[in-house]
């Protein structure tokens, strides 16, 4: 089966997308102008937009195991972590080498 879907508020290229490994209904979609939106497959909107850094191109997005967590890393060479209680990022960037 191939699912075909749009994220409307991007109006630039889709850069990664992440498919939440709890919630099989909800995926992350990222794009090159740095923004990330949480989506739940059944909604035209996204349930969450997230800002990695206005602009930068963002390389890929990953949930972790308990798809609580969202990390993304981009062309400012820094890995962002969001949690999904409130979707603010973690205060600790962490720069790639």
């Amino acid at each position: 089966m191939i699912l075909k879907f749009s994220v409307r508020p991007f109006v630039s290229e889709k850069s990664a997308v992440a498919w939440n490994p709890a919630q099989k209904d909800i995926f992350a979609s990222s794009d090159n102008s740095g923004k990330v939106a949480i989506c739940h497959v059944n909604c035209d909107k996204p349930l969450k937009i997230l800002e990695h850094t206005p602009g930068v191109d963002i390389w890929d997005v990953a949930w972790n195991n308990m798809g609580t967590m969202l990390a993304t890393c981009g062309g400012d060479r820094m890995v962002d972590l969001y949690t999904s209680e409130n979707w603010a990022p973690n205060q600790t960037n962490f720069e790639l080498s």
